[in-house]
């Protein structure tokens, strides 16, 4: 037999095991890389994060919520209500915008709560209003040096060492008003 022929047969038998690896790979390979159960909710891979359908819609997550139960409930949130501050301060450290959106989102549908963004300080602010815990109820993102939630008169506040703790608290927080974790 010739070079030609053996190089010929060569190629043709790595292509025959290579096509007969992937198809057997997918026989016998765990699906439950892209799928997670919590609570009864299903999560389903989608890129980089994780998909959650629910009556009140689809909200993608970065965290399942197993990688999140080490995080305390954030407790209590007042949702009798038709609108919701949604405080920050100005040139904080961390960057409440994507925290406020996701869970204004939640709010919005889930429970046809208006999310208002409001600042927590007058000084930098923005032309929105300014919250009041005593009087309105609203959630609060301020960076501080250690992470948690903290009930104050009627506001939530969210507090935050950096972005991806903060990113973590949204999602728990998410987790909560959706129903999946308590």
């Amino acid at each position: 037999m010739n070079k030609t022929k053996a190089m010929a047969w060569f190629i043709v038998l790595l292509m025959v095991f290579s096509v007969l690896g992937i198809v057997g790979s997918s026989f016998f390979s765990d699906d439950d890389e892209g799928r997670s159960e919590y609570n009864g909710f299903s999560f389903v891979r989608a890129g980089n994060q994780w998909l959650l359908r629910s009556a009140g819609g689809e909200y993608y997550f970065q965290y399942l919520p197993q990688e999140l139960e080490n995080i305390t409930s954030p407790g209590e949130i007042t949702l009798d209500t038709p609108k919701i501050y949604m405080g920050f301060q100005p040139k904080d450290e961390i960057n409440a915008d994507k925290a406020i959106n996701s869970i204004g989102y939640v709010l919005y549908n889930n429970y046809k709560i208006v999310p208002q963004k409001a600042c927590i300080i007058e000084r930098d602010c923005p032309d929105i209003p300014l919250i009041n815990c005593r009087e309105k109820p609203g959630i609060i993102v301020i960076s501080g040096e250690k992470n948690g939630y903290t009930p104050d008169e009627k506001c939530l506040i969210m507090t935050a060492t950096d972005n991806e703790e903060l990113n973590k608290l949204t999602e728990r927080l998410m987790y909560n008003l959706v129903g999946v974790m308590d």
